[in-house]
């Protein structure tokens, strides 16, 4: 077990199914993300920081997208204790 948190240190990779899931729970709470592309987190000494890439209609407006990012972003902080920070972005498709 040491041995592959210290592999995934290295490699700066994290692995924590449990807060993926929960992650994920919040995100489909917003039912204007159609899916989750992509999904990246990592620690950063005592912090967790991410990147996630979310579907939305090519449809929305700019500003409908960045409210979309905004509340996903702002959630997801309240919701995961010691994420520090998180950069969304949000892809438009058909």
């Amino acid at each position: 077990m040491a041995l592959r948190e210290s592999s995934l240190v290295l490699l700066d990779a994290f692995h924590d199914p449990e807060l993926t899931k929960e992650i994920e729970s919040v995100i489909h709470l917003n039912r204007q993300v159609k899916s989750i592309k992509e999904l990246k987190l990592r620690r950063a000494g005592p912090f967790i920081v991410g990147i996630l890439e979310v579907a939305v209609d090519g449809d929305m407006t700019v500003r409908q997208m960045h409210i979309v990012v905004t509340e996903l972003e702002n959630s997801i902080k309240k919701r995961i204790a010691g994420l520090r920070n998180l950069t969304v972005k949000a892809i438009p498709t058909p």
